[in-house]
């Protein structure tokens, strides 16, 4: 386990989707009354209690002869059955021979419980041999360190740990998806709900994902950590009675948007090239990018050093010239229709053939024709406006709000 990993290294569903929760074919489900259903679980589920621990030692002959007969489907371990605050801790142990077998048939297991449901590709990890036992520990508390007054906790804190031969698994070859139950009557706006891991070298909880639904949300992780549901209540000062508060407040729970201070988001200040390039790469959680940035008007210490380095090499940015970004430069509306535009491509693909159907704004001779395409594609998405004079005005500087509220047009189009 990577104790207190940043929620940098974990995968949300799709880059923009969270599947349904009914979603998984011959597995569990989870449905909104309350319950999991779907898929029988292992026969012989080896379940013992003692004090606020449930052990799981599902039968070995049982667990193969039901892969044998999923034929590559999944196999569900119950590990349910208590749901009280007691329960603090659940351990679930596979033999090594199970676990190959699951491996050399493609059948991955489904470890549901009465708050959580995992479910483990057999090529998550490889263990030695079949005298390797595989070992899933879930322990649950209602303790959450570090954890900011606005936030409100809607679930267990749960830490996740996997092991094999008794060899903590740091990181998995192949993303383990992970459906957590959350209490609706503590969640006032989905869109501020998400699950969120905690660093604890930083002491802090960061944004990993999901999209809260029918008191359950889901995320894809490639690592295991400490997670719990929060709805991320943070706001601003200065947007209490701004267009865009909700926006901001709701671009914030997901760490994408942040303030000029603790108190201040100065949702009317200019937004600079580098706040914009930043944005983009925290809305897209894009990989780490080229080490070597070919602008010479980027200190190597700048904050927004490593996202500009992740927009670029994603091709979401161009600088003004073969050297310079000009990061502290305003960024003009053309400007940010072409990033935004990238952004779309970089996700769905085809940028170039969607239709430039964008509304006939009275100044569209003043685009440039780099941005022609751009802003009529934005425009024709709705992720870009014009005023109530018809007019787009190319060049003029975009505020803070305007460019966070943007993005978060682009994250509810991605979602569709």
């Amino acid at each position: 386990r990577v104790t207190g990993a940043s929620g940098a290294n974990a995968v949300s569903l799709t880059p923009f989707t969270s599947l349904a929760v009914s979603a998984w074919a011959n597995a569990s489900r989870y449905h909104a009354s309350g319950g999991w259903g779907g898929a029988p679980a292992a026969s012989g589920d080896g379940k013992s209690e003692s004090g606020s621990v449930l052990s799981v030692k599902p039968d070995k002959a049982k667990l193969l002869e039901q892969l044998a007969a999923a034929e590559g489907a999944p196999v569900t371990i119950d590990a349910g059955a208590r749901s009280d605050s007691a329960l603090k801790q659940i351990i679930v142990e596979l033999p090594g021979e199970v676990w190959l077998k699951a491996a050399e048939a493609g059948s991955a297991f489904v470890v549901r419980s009465d708050q959580a449901l995992l479910t483990i590709p057999p090529d998550a990890f490889a263990i030695e041999s079949a005298a390797t036992p595989v070992k899933l520990t879930v322990t649950m508390s209602q303790e959450a360190p570090g954890k900011p007054s606005y936030a409100g906790l809607a679930s267990p804190v749960f830490d996740f740990t996997l092991q094999a031969g008794g060899r903590t698994i740091d990181a998995f070859d192949k993303n383990v998806t992970v459906l957590l139950r959350y209490d609706s009557a503590k969640i006032g706006d989905a869109a501020k709900t998400g699950i969120y891991v905690y660093n604890a070298p930083a002491g802090r909880w960061e944004y990993v994902g999901g999209k809260a639904e029918n008191g359950a949300i889901q995320v894809r992780l490639s690592h295991f950590s400490s997670y719990a549901v929060m709805e991320w209540n943070r706001t601003f000062d200065d947007i209490a009675a701004h267009w865009a508060k909700t926006t901001i407040e709701r671009m914030a729970a997901k760490q994408i948007a942040d303030g000029m201070t603790e108190t201040a988001f100065a949702p009317e200040a200019t937004m600079t090239r580098a706040q914009f390039a930043a944005l983009l790469a925290r809305t897209l959680k894009l990989p780490p990018g080229a080490k070597e940035l070919p602008f010479k008007d980027v200190p190597p210490d700048a904050w927004y050093r490593e996202a500009l380095a992740q927009a670029l090499t994603a091709k979401l940015v161009n600088g003004v010239s073969d050297t310079a970004f000009a990061p502290e430069a305003p960024v003009t509306r053309e400007q940010m229709a072409l990033m935004l535009m990238n952004a779309y491509g970089y996700v769905r693909g085809a940028k170039s053939q969607l239709p430039t159907n964008a509304p006939a704004f009275t100044d569209r001779e003043a685009v440039s024709d780099w941005a022609k395409d751009s802003v009529g594609q934005a425009a024709g998405l709705g992720l870009l406006e014009g005023n109530p004079d018809g007019s787009f005005e190319p060049q003029r500087q975009a505020t803070r709000a305007q460019a966070v509220t943007v993005l978060h047009r682009l994250l509810d189009h991605m979602e569709k």
